[in-house]
């Protein structure tokens, strides 16, 4: 027999919308989990993954220990080892990429598969070497037809030295692995910001502790205590 419980939250949001960050997303996933955890983890992660299919094909990722192979709409995932901690900056044009639009202009029909290079290969090869395996992502072209002034930044960016520079998921954010060139090291961020007005993050690729105790970020064991918010 299921609990009726009411929790009071107050969401803290740092990722930006029409990102491509999927931020959406880990705010739900979060939010399950965080419920599930204030409930005393009545549910499994399993469960869990599958509730979150329900609500968005995105959600169930946040779910996997940080590096997972996706398929069908995404939702479902496998682990797969974690990709080594590699800075990685964020640049964030003042602007957002509405999803359905550049779905749209990618033109797939129902059914339809792009032709390309096969996914689990590309995924073995991000395995033994970040820098070296081939970076792909079928929404760049859509995106740019969508927002022209992205394929501006995309090429900007590209001319400091990052090892890769691409767009995530359906824009507006562009990623750049690795660090710039030496020469323009202290100077870039402020170029691209002078000239685009972006907003620039660097970050790291993360993981996961493979325990359903602990979300991103928290380390050690975790002893769970009843939350006073709950009621």
């Amino acid at each position: 027999m299921g609990e009726r419980r009411r929790i009071h939250c107050r969401l803290h949001k740092a990722v930006p919308a029409e990102a491509g960050l999927g931020g959406g997303s880990g705010d739900a996933a979060t939010a399950l989990y965080a419920a599930n955890r204030l409930a005393g983890f009545k549910a499994t992660e399993k469960e869990l993954i599958e509730w979150s299919a329900d609500l968005g094909s995105d959600i169930s990722f946040f779910f996997s220990q940080g590096s997972a192979y996706c398929t069908g709409r995404g939702e479902i995932i496998e682990n797969v080892p974690p990709l080594p901690e590699t800075a990685v900056w964020l640049i964030k044009p003042p602007y957002g990429c509405s999803t359905p639009a550049v779905f749209k202009a990618l033109g797939l029909s129902p059914g339809e598969k792009l032709d390309g290079a096969e996914p689990r290969g590309m995924l073995d090869q991000f395995q033994s070497s970040v820098f070296g395996a081939p970076y792909l992502n079928d929404l760049e072209e859509p995106a740019f037809a969508v927002a022209p002034e992205l394929r501006e930044l995309r090429d900007a960016l590209s001319k400091y030295g990052f090892k890769h520079v691409m767009m995530s998921g359906s824009g507006s954010t562009i990623f750049a692995v690795g660090a710039p060139a030496a020469d323009v090291a202290d100077t870039w961020q402020a170029e691209l910001t002078s000239k685009f007005g972006v907003d620039i993050f660097e970050q790291a690729f993360c993981g996961r502790a493979a325990t359903d105790r602990l979300w991103y970020g928290e380390t050690g064991a975790y002893e769970y205590e009843a939350a006073q918010a709950m009621y």
